[in-house]
């Protein structure tokens, strides 16, 4: 297990510090198999894309690009370990290193229940990307614990893996971090610099070459999944260089808005409401996932899919085909009578008591003969309905909301959710009512109605031009999805 410590200053700036503890909490079962780690090597040509090689240097630049703003806060760990370590003049020898790396081993078969002899240092390496990046993070950390045995804060017999070194660690990084400023932000640094802590300028090149010793080895599936990635982004961008076209800001916030109406359409919840959890359960900011190197191919593709789509071909798609965007909805009015309990109070969908039954099957008769009750005033007003809906609708109708504009409630379809005192009763019986047309009594959740059709839907264009091209983008998209399939795509040499 790896501990992550999350400061937030003053200012609203977070870095997150990596402590070291072990990979198996105490009481917990041994974890299951975990995938082999493959190191990736950089020289090395993993895939070739109609003979374009993807080198492992690519597969890294993608590795450290998805992780940088954790492998960063790591990054800020090691330096602000080793400020402690020096501003005490301490220096860690490699045999403290093993000696604590042995004491790591030991705690770590104890709380696993095994025997000493069968713990084995690769089981808690491959935590921390491998034995390299382990012995470094046991360094910087037993710096900052020989400090503190210095200062006579911590016992000669304390380790990294105890609860109170763990407590002083965290003290010391926070007090430090609350006096130097660190800036991470791209924005406000130059083009070479990876981060700035207090008046000391870090280079990307050392925060990748650091991130590397641990991101170099990460599993088989892990390293596919990348290639994947690096080979559609080669075959967009050159299909983009043939239409001499450049993905711009405005092309990665037209995606964004794509994929937002793809899910509400899909859910009929608010679309980037669906994004952003969607996000958030994979961990990301909008901002991190559209600078993404998977959301810039796939908003390259829509970029493509996009030409052509012009206001002539949108007209010849929604002639061609009225019925893929008709909406089945009816415009509705409707003249409703409320129906109150034996207690005077009006009734509604939540009348059950859960866990009840034989109360509410008594309710249930109740509210039946309630119901039947006033079912005969609803049916003494069909003949005012008929002569004058929107007049009788104004002066009978209990629904003072709709009753004010003559009863219309607005277009109503299988879907649409109604408003009390309308529930799925509504939309059941106007969907078979024809314009003009007034229903018989339509008993709800809440009362009696009487419904009226006042027109059909007939879908124009200026209401299903946002359809129309979404669906143009979509049927582009598959288009060219298969063409990308059809690339010529081999693994490269081992």
């Amino acid at each position: 297990m790896t501990y992550l410590v999350q400061i937030k200053r003053k200012f609203g700036l977070w870095c997150g510090l990596l402590l070291l503890a072990l990979s198996a909490a105490a009481g917990e079962a041994p974890a299951p198999q975990e995938e082999p780690l493959i190191m990736v090597n950089e020289g090395q040509v993993y895939r070739k894309v109609d003979g374009e090689a993807i080198t492992g240097r690519e597969v890294l630049d993608l590795v450290v690009e998805e992780a940088w703003e954790q492998g960063l806060q790591m990054f800020v760990a090691h330096i602000l370990c080793q400020d402690e370590a020096q501003d005490k003049q301490i220096s860690v020898a490699d045999r403290d290193v093993d000696a604590e790396l042995q004491n790591l081993l030991d705690t770590y078969a104890k709380r696993m229940g095994i025997p000493p002899s069968e713990a084995k240092i690769e089981a808690i390496a491959q935590k921390f990307g491998g034995l390299a990046h382990l012995r470094q993070t046991v360094r910087d950390n037993l710096g900052v614990l020989r400090a503190l045995q210095a200062s006579g804060k911590l016992t000669e017999k304390a380790h990294i893996t105890d609860q109170q070194f763990e407590k002083l660690l965290h003290e010391i990084l926070e007090k430090r971090l609350s006096a130097q400023n660190v800036i991470s932000d791209a924005k406000k640094l130059g083009a070479d610099e990876g981060v700035r802590i207090g008046t000391r300028s870090f280079g990307r090149a050392e925060v990748r070459g650091f991130m590397l010793d641990t991101l170099r080895n990460i599993p088989k599936s892990e390293l596919k999944r990348k290639l994947e990635i690096l080979a559609r982004d080669k075959i967009t961008s050159r299909m983009l260089a043939e239409k001499k076209l450049e993905l711009t800001r405005n092309d990665l916030e037209f995606h964004f808005s794509y994929i937002c109406r793809l899910r509400e359409i899909e859910t009929g919840v608010p679309g980037r409401v669906m994004v952003r959890q969607d996000l958030d359960k994979i961990g990301l900011k909008p901002e991190q996932f559209l600078a993404s190197r998977l959301f810039r191919g796939d908003a390259a593709l829509t970029l493509l899919a996009k030409q052509g789509i012009n206001q002539e071909r949108l007209l010849a798609e929604f002639a061609a085909h009225p019925d893929r965007y008709k909406r089945a909805e009816n415009l509705i009015a409707h003249i409703f009578i409320c129906v109150l309990d034996p207690e005077g109070k009006p009734y509604s969908a939540n009348w059950q008591a859960s866990g009840h039954e034989p109360v509410n099957q008594f309710a249930a008769q109740r509210m039946d003969s309630q119901f039947e009750a006033a079912k005969p005033k609803i049916e003494s007003l069909v003949a005012a309905a008929k002569e004058d809906f929107a007049a009788a609708a104004k002066k009978y109708s209990e629904d003072n909301k709709t009753a004010l504009v003559g009863g219309v409630i607005g277009r109503i379809g299988a879907e649409t959710v109604l408003l009390p005192p309308c529930d799925k009763a509504i939309c059941a019986a106007a969907a078979k009512l024809k314009p003009g047309e007034i229903s018989a009594p339509v008993r709800s959740s809440y009362g009696w109605h009487l419904l009226k059709c006042l027109e059909k839907q007939e879908p124009t264009f200026e209401e299903s031009d946002e359809r129309v091209y979404l669906n143009l983008i979509f049927e582009a998209r598959r288009s060219l999805n298969e063409k990308l399939e059809s690339v010529n795509v081999k693994d490269g040499s081992d």
